[in-house]
């Protein structure tokens, strides 16, 4: 994944990530609301994997 697609990628994994959350707020059943919770844990880091790459991509650029 390269340039404007993993921002792409990173958006979709955000609007995931806050239906989950939806979901796991909503929810009545205990394994649905963990599962839920474990979704946006893992948008979560994948975000702030996202983030970091592009920190480093600017300093390696330099």
């Amino acid at each position: 994944m390269e340039g404007i697609g993993k921002w792409i990628v990173g958006g979709f994994v955000g609007l995931l990530g806050l239906g989950a959350l939806i979901l796991a707020g909503n929810s009545h059943d205990g394994i649905v609301q963990y599962s839920a919770l474990g979704i946006v844990l893992l948008s979560v880091v994948f975000i702030m994997v996202l983030i970091k790459m592009a920190f480093d991509r600017e300093h390696r650029d330099d």
